[in-house]
């Protein structure tokens, strides 16, 4: 996805993005972001969610999985639960906004049971194209009210919104599908799934590495290979993520924050903090709440 925050402003490596929700079984987050901005190009990732992107000021390039897409202006992007993704701009605009909207892999499993066996094609007609973004596009609106039916109506745009994609746009996944069919990689993915459960524990890479029997420069070249990061860089992306999730969602203060996502002290969340957001944590939250 392209990074950005929630209801707010917001390479060639993989980095998994486990999704942080509340109680919806969704996330919506409105893109905004000036020209100059490095993360107009984001590093590889995936993450278990369905993504949909609608682009509204530019058109963008999707690659998903090998697979290179152009998405126009106000079209619509589809990432599959698991694919491997990044985005980048094809037009230059004084800054780039879009709608990025992530249905939870557990909703879709309950809607559908055999969703790990699927995936849903981007090669779309105009007509469905275009009916799809009207309704994600009412979604992401509903998603911004505080009626007492926001979860009713909200459900009720999934529910449609997910039958007219496995109506037209469905497509039977093969044997041995991306993620089973590299050993090695697959190996790699165990690892990032071990970091993600336990990100709020007080890991070191020798730790990681004894988990799995690898020697601690084995893991350390895992890591640059496949991501082009530290284990130390991705733990602490993990754990940034965790944070600001709570700085949106909870009341913690920042110390409960920073010692409940695995930060060994306030002062290193806030460095930390402020080298991704230009900003500490408090600023951050407050102009969250305005």
């Amino acid at each position: 996805m392209l990074n950005g925050k929630e209801l707010l402003d917001n390479n060639t490596h993989i980095i998994y993005e486990k999704i942080t929700t509340d109680e919806l079984p969704l996330k919506v987050i409105e893109v905004t972001l000036a020209k100059d901005d490095p993360n107009l190009i984001p590093p590889k990732h995936w993450h278990r969610s369905l993504e949909f992107i609608i682009p509204l000021t530019a058109s963008i390039e999707l690659w998903s999985n090998g697979e290179t897409y152009s998405i126009a202006r106000n079209g619509l992007a589809i990432i599959n639960s698991q694919a491997i993704h990044t985005t980048k701009i094809i037009e230059s605009e004084d800054c780039f906004k879009s709608i990025v909207i992530q249905i939870k892999y557990d909703f879709l499993k309950k809607c559908y049971p055999a969703f790990d066996n699927i995936y849903f094609s981007n090669h779309i007609v105009p007509e469905i194209e275009q009916k799809l973004v009207v309704l994600l596009t009412n979604l992401s609106l509903e998603y911004q009210q505080t009626t007492e039916f926001k979860l009713l109506t909200i459900n009720g745009y999934l529910y449609l919104i997910i039958s007219i994609l496995l109506k037209y746009q469905k497509k039977i996944r093969k044997v041995g599908y991306f993620l089973q069919s590299d050993q090695k990689l697959q190996e790699f993915m165990k690892i990032l799934f071990y970091l993600d459960e336990h990100y709020s524990q007080a890991l070191d890479v020798s730790s990681i590495a004894n988990q799995f029997n690898f020697s601690y420069g084995y893991l350390a070249r895992l890591f640059k290979k496949h991501l082009n990061i530290t284990v130390k860089q991705y733990l602490t992306a993990q754990r940034l993520e965790h944070c600001t999730n709570d700085l949106i969602h909870t009341n913690l203060t920042i110390t409960e924050i920073a010692m409940k996502n695995g930060f060994s002290s306030t002062k290193s969340f806030n460095r930390e903090f402020k080298l991704k957001y230009h900003e500490t944590p408090q600023v951050y939250r407050n102009k969250v709440r305005k």
